[in-house]
This record gives C-alpha cells, structure tokens and sequence, in this order.
C-alpha cells in the first residue's frame, strides 16, 4: 500500500506493467527514470547440465499455455542469446 513516503524501487519493465494492469498501486506511483529495454534476466543452470534441454522445456512449457494465458503472463518466448551477446550489454550507470 501507498503511504505518501518516499520507497524508490527499481522494477522491470513485465513488473511495472502487470502492477498498473492488476493493481490500483500504480496510480500511487510515479516513473523518476527509465532505461533502454534490454533482454531480462538469463535462465542459469549447472555446468553438468545442458542449457539446451533447458530451454527447449520453457519453450515447450511457454507454447503448452493457452494464448489468453501466454497474453496475461506476457510471455511471447524465449530467446537464445549468446553469453557474449549478453554480456556485452553495458550495466546502466547509477
């Protein structure tokens, strides 16, 4: 809940949709700044394990949903993206 205090929080861009889109709190709030859209966080597993089973199970699992739900959850899929790729996002500056 709102308190009329001064709480900076930092949210992803899926977070701050779904808070205006399924709360009355958004309207409490206001944006200071943004940043460019970048990927969201990566999936990460085991060095034992193999990230392409891993990915190919959240497809299917993001593909198995209806699409009223993919659209609620704002899932469209996922994305390969090379561990270079994404690393050689730059870290916003503060």
């Amino acid at each position: 809940m709102a308190e009329a205090r001064a709480d900076p929080a930092s949210l992803d861009a899926v977070t701050w949709t779904l808070l205006k889109r399924e709360t009355s709190l958004a309207r409490h709030l206001r944006v200071l700044t943004t940043t460019r859209p970048t990927p969201g966080l990566p999936f990460i597993t085991s060095r034992a394990e193999n990230p392409r089973l891993l990915f190919a199970a959240i497809t299917r699992a993001i593909e198995t949903l209806s699409a009223r739900y993919r659209a609620r959850l704002l899932l469209r899929g996922l994305v390969m993206i090379p561990a270079d790729a994404y690393l050689a996002i730059p870290v916003p500056k503060a």
